[in-house]
């Protein structure tokens, strides 16, 4: 199918397009042209105040290649291999002509050890150091034990005055916010 694309200033300076389907193919560039700057003197073509042909851009003939696969039961062309459904069809590929590659092997030279050595001299690239070993087995018990019996434990005052600090700031808190709660309910 050919389609006839062309290209539009409208009043506002902004850019559309108008196809036609099917045009006349045997008319020469200044006829088309000329049939297409008929429309930039019709008025009737206007969106919302905007004259929408004011003056022609371009244009030219898109050709789109339809090529039937298949319709109802019936079959179009030739498939020499068959469809897999399993297979992704991205890597499905039966038109893909055979090529025929050469590959010229070129010898490897053997590098000069001088040369490499000076190279490695003159690079800007050191080796990271080694990454530390670290073990995760678990320690004797008797360790464990050990280190327990050193920690001392806090007495029954510091118990007492750390959980009546504690409750003391959490009351805190709460006056604190039932005061913003008030203030938002009553601004004064």
């Amino acid at each position: 199918m050919i389609k006839l694309v062309s290209a539009f200033l409208n009043s506002a300076g902004k850019k559309h397009t108008f196809s036609v389907k099917d045009p006349n193919t045997d008319l020469s560039p200044a006829e088309i042209k000329q049939s297409l700057e008929l429309l930039t003197s019709l008025t009737i073509f206007e969106k919302d105040g905007v004259a929408l042909f004011q003056e022609v851009v371009s244009a030219k003939f898109v050709e789109t290649i339809e090529t039937p696969v298949f319709t109802g039961d019936e079959f179009f062309g030739a498939s020499d291999e068959p469809i897999v459904m399993n297979q992704p069809m991205l890597n499905f590929h039966p038109t893909v002509p055979e090529l025929d590659v050469q590959i010229d092997e070129v010898p490897v030279k053997e590098a000069d050890p001088s040369k490499l050595e000076e190279l490695k001299a003159q690079s800007s690239y050191r080796a990271l150091p080694a990454v530390p070993q670290v073990s995760l087995t678990m320690p004797k018990e008797t360790e464990t034990t050990e280190v327990l019996e050193e920690t001392p434990e806090p007495s029954l005052k510091q118990k007492a005055s750390t959980s009546f600090s504690l409750a003391e700031m959490l009351q805190r808190r709460k006056k604190r916010r039932k005061a913003k709660e008030k203030q938002k309910k009553n601004p004064d």
